[in-house]
Parts: structure tokens; C-alpha cells; sequence
């Protein structure tokens, strides 16, 4: 066996445990690049207290060392990466140790470490590392919780590390459908690590692959369904293609709305989650044997009954909010209109029976709150038929706006916005109104410049250049 080249355990930190001499142990480590998504496995040779809560250097791709005190846990490691990967910044990680073969240990004896944390506390994202994501190889940010700003020249890279921000709150990019097309060319997969401050630090790490599709881990514990990131890493985004909110179809929007309704309500992540699955299943059946279908009927109508009424609160809740911004940014009369997804006067079990022949026809189901819409609407039209390309961004901007007002006075989490050349395409006559909006929002903020002397939002906390895809602090 290869001498490892380790590391070594920060120590004094609490949520100790013991483990019993010989204990055969598992450690999920997912939170350093050179060994992520990799389970490492070894023997405890003696008594010896244990932190599930640590910091360490990671020095090589092929082996670690833990050591504690005077003894040493020896652990080794298939390569993740086809080259030796440096990463040596000092990061908090969460350990997730859990004990096999002990039936006479009670369950929580048998388990430690944080998991996943969905507290309210300040969350701002303190540090985020890259890998392999569109022109940046690798590229590591310290963040402070004000003001970060990223300047470069157009195609440095600013926009790819707000991708990847924006990767460990949502899982998925605000440029693209298909997150493979995010992978650096000729790589096979990106990797995204952060690690967020407050109490308590959360760690996330997301990594994308053209074989594995998208993994996710929240505290070191691989979350079921990427919608669990948005309550761990509550972040939104403005860039040049927010008309898109109001000018394409209903899923821009019916996303728009559950992020928030994610944080309004917590439970709906899980309703959300079953209802999706359950969808899944029906359609399945409709295409493999209609008859059955209806079998999945009356638990897709319970839980898309909870969805749609969570989401017409949350729109009824963010009418004040969404007045008053779209006024001062647009001067616009706009309104706000959700349809829930099938007919009013009949319950959503009632619409699937009417449904019926219609969906197993076309082996989908049709009725439900996968098809609801929020519709903003102009004097009683589309306004995506009636505004042109500069108002609807301005309308899109004061949904956005809206959006975090209520989030921030109703649930109060902390969040992140993103902001991509906000100047693009904004009229200049309600731009200032725009930044005032912004400076009201107190959160941490992320925004992109091609010029260094960016003061749109004040003078910066932080600042960072970008250079082909290279980041450095200035």
C-alpha cells in the first residue's frame, strides 16, 4: 500500500461520540474535490472519541489520514480523477458516521453528524469552489455577505460562476435545461462545492456527469430530490433573459412560484416531491396499461389539491408586494392571475374522471397542477403580447423583487441575489428605481460588471477579476 500524504483533523469541536474498539465505521466524506462522491471505509483500532463535525486539509487524490491525537484512523480511496487535483484551502466539512453490525446499540447511537439542516439563520454563501464548469478548470471564491462583485471582459467566465452559485441552491443552471452542457469541453464531469456561514455552517456540493446525471449532498447526506437545496441555499437570480419569466410558457413560472412557496411553506417540498412522483407513475400506466391508471387517482388528487391551494396563497400574499414594484419599476398596470391547472367549479379527482379518454389517448395526464400558470395580464391581455422585450424585463425584474420582499418580511431567510450585467437592456428612465429596489433587499449580493469601478450598488465588500476563466481577489 502507497504511503498516504494526509491530513489532519481540526480538533475541539463538539457533537463527540464514542466508538467501540474494532467498530467497523463508514465515512461519508463528499466535501472535498479529490474525494467526492467516494464512500471510504476502515477499522477503529482502539477506543477513541470522534468529531462528526471537522475541518481538514486534503493534500492528494489517492489517500487521507485522519488523526486524532496520538492514533490514527488510515483510511484509502479509489481516484475520483483521471490527475492529481490540488486543493489545499482549509474547509469546513461535515462528516456523516454511521456504525454497522451492533444490534444491541439503539438507533441513535448508531448515527451522528449534521445531515440536513433547514434552519433560517444567516445563510449568506461564505465559500464556493468550481470545477470544470463551462471555461472555468478550477477556480475558488471567498465571499462576503454584502456586496461581492465580478468584473471581466465578455466571455472571462463571470457568468459560469454565477451558474454555479446558482447550481448549489437549485441544482440546475438559470442559462440552460440540460446541465451536461455545463461540463468543461473535453471533461466529464463539474463538480461545485460550497459551504455557507452562520449557525449552523451548512455544506453543499453538486456534481453533474454525462453518465450519472445530477448528484446532490446537503451536510453530507445525499438529498432525495434536488428541490431539497432550495431550503438549505435559498438563492434567486436577475440576469439578461429574466423576460423569459413573462414571454415563454407556464414552467418558467410555475418554477418561479414553488422556489418561493418552498420557503413560505416547508412542507410543500415534500408534497411537491410525492406529487411529481406520483404524476410519474400515472403516466407510466397510461402508457403501458391505461386501464390501471386511474388507480393512482385519488393520491395524485390529494396531493395536487395541497399544491395548487399553497400556491394560490402564496400568490394572494404577494399582491401588495408585486404592486408596488412593478409601479415604481415599470409604471405599468400589470396583474397577476393563477390558474390552477384544470376547472374551477369540480375537484382535481373529479377533472382526472373527466379526463379520462383524453388521457389515455395521448398516455398523459392532463389535469393537475403541473399545468397551472401564473398569467400576467395588461389590461385583461397576455403581456407577452402586448409589451415589448424592455418591459417585460422590467415586469419580470418586479416579480422578482416582489418575490424576495415577501420572502424576507414573512419567513425572513437569508438570501443571495444574483445579478448578471444588470444594466442590460433596462430602461435607463426606471434603472435608478431598480437599484433603490435592489439596496432595499438586505441580502448578499453577487453581481458581474465589465468594469472593475462597478459602484451601481455602492462600493463593493468584495471584489474579483476574471480572466479566461481564472479568478483572483483584487
Amino acid at each position: 500500500m502507497a504511503q498516504e500524504r494526509g491530513t489532519e483533523v481540526g480538533a475541539g469541536t463538539p457533537d463527540e461520540i464514542s466508538l467501540n474498539r474494532g467498530a467497523p465505521i463508514q465515512i461519508v466524506s463528499a466535501w472535498c474535490l479529490p474525494l467526492a462522491w467516494d464512500t471510504l471505509q476502515a477499522d477503529w483500532a482502539a477506543y477513541k472519541p470522534y468529531t462528526a463535525r471537522q475541518s481538514i486539509y486534503c493534500l492528494s487524490r489517492e489517500a487521507m489520514r485522519f488523526t486524532a491525537g496520538a492514533r490514527s484512523l488510515r483510511v484509502m480511496s479509489r481516484p475520483v480523477y483521471g490527475r492529481q487535483i490540488r486543493f489545499v484551502r482549509k474547509i469546513s466539512l461535515q462528516l456523516l458516521v454511521s456504525f454497522r453490525g451492533f444490534p444491541d446499540q439503539r438507533p441513535s447511537q448508531l448515527a451522528t453528524g449534521q445531515g440536513l439542516c433547514l434552519r433560517k439563520d444567516e445563510m449568506s454563501l461564505a465559500e464556493v469552489a468550481v470545477s470544470n464548469l463551462r471555461c472555468v478548470e478550477r477556480a475558488e471564491l471567498v465571499l462576503h455577505p454584502g456586496h461581492n462583485l465580478i468584473w471581466g471582459e465578455n466571455g472571462s467566465g463571470k457568468t459560469s460562476l454565477l451558474e454555479a452559485i446558482f447550481l448549489l441552491g437549485r441544482g440546475r443552471s438559470f442559462r440552460t435545461r440540460n446541465s451536461e452542457r455545463l461540463i468543461r469541453y473535453g471533461e466529464e464531469r463539474l463538480v461545485v462545492f460550497g459551504r455557507t456561514a452562520g449557525t449552523p455552517e451548512q455544506t453543499l456540493g453538486i456534481q453533474v456527469s454525462s453518465a450519472g446525471g445530477t448528484l446532490a449532498r446537503i451536510g453530507g447526506t445525499a438529498t432525495s430530490s434536488l428541490a431539497e437545496l432550495s431550503q438549505a441555499f435559498a438563492v434567486q437570480v436577475i440576469d439578461p433573459g429574466v423576460h423569459k419569466l413573462v414571454e415563454e410558457g407556464g414552467h418558467r413560472r410555475r418554477r418561479w412560484m414553488d422556489w418561493a412557496v418552498f420557503h413560505v411553506e416547508p412542507q410543500f417540498v415534500d408534497t411537491w416531491v410525492r406529487y411529481t412522483r406520483t404524476l410519474r407513475q400515472r403516466n407510466a400506466a397510461l402508457k403501458i396499461q391505461p386501464a390501471q391508471a386511474s388507480a393512482w387517482n385519488p393520491e395524485l388528487a390529494r396531493l395536487g389539491e395541497h399544491i395548487a391551494e399553497s400556491r394560490r396563497r402564496f400568490v394572494e400574499r404577494l399582491q401588495p408586494y408585486w404592486h408596488e414594484a412593478v409601479s415604481v419599476l415599470s409604471g405599468l398596470e400589470a396583474e397577476l392571475r393563477y390558474l390552477r391547472g384544470w376547472p374551477q367549479g369540480m375537484g382535481l379527482l373529479e377533472a382526472l374522471v373527466a379526463s379520462k379518454a383524453r388521457d389515455e389517448a395521448r398516455h398523459l395526464t392532463h389535469p393537475g397542477p403541473h399545468r397551472a400558470d401564473l398569467v400576467v395580464e395588461l389590461k385583461g391581455r397576455p403581456a407577452r403580447e402586448v409589451l415589448s422585450r424592455g418591459q417585460q424585463k422590467l415586469v419580470a425584474v418586479a416579480m422578482t423583487l416582489a418575490q424576495l420582499y415577501l420572502l424576507q418580511e414573512q419567513t425572513q431567510p437569508s438570501l443571495t441575489l444574483l445579478l448578471d450585467d444588470p444594466a442590460a437592456e433596462l430602461d435607463r428612465r426606471r434603472f435608478q428605481g431598480f437599484i433603490e429596489s435592489v439596496m432595499r433587499l438586505k441580502c448578499q449580493l453577487v453581481s458581474t460588471s465589465l468594469e472593475r469601478e462597478s459602484h451601481l450598488f455602492g462600493t463593493p465588500d468584495r471584489v474579483f477579476h476574471v480572466e479566461q476563466g481564472e479568478v483572483r481577489s483584487v
